[in-house]
């Protein structure tokens, strides 16, 4: 799983750090966080495979559940690599 926040953003990079470690707590599969420039405008979780879907859409329900945000589910680009998620946070 990979997570990504803008790039310069101390709250994207705080809220990164925290589901990263919610993540792991659960048993999660290894995490990396990563800063970029370009973010969506909006929470995003991206899934690689199709039979990703359903465990995508549950992981952004548990995400909202708890932080009461919206989160957009969608599918990664196919040159995604090997990994299955991603989570994407717009944080300024």
């Amino acid at each position: 799983m990979l997570i990504y926040h803008r790039l310069g953003s101390a709250a994207g990079q705080r809220a990164a750090v925290r589901i990263a470690s919610e993540m792991r707590k659960a048993g999660g599969k290894p995490i990396r966080i990563r800063a970029t420039a370009q973010v969506p405008s909006t929470r995003e979780l991206r899934y690689l495979r199709a039979e990703d879907a359903a465990e995508g859409n549950k992981l952004a329900s548990q995400f909202k559940g708890c932080r009461g945000n919206a989160w957009r589910v969608a599918a990664l680009a196919p040159d995604a690599g090997s990994r299955s998620f991603e989570i994407w946070l717009p944080h300024h």
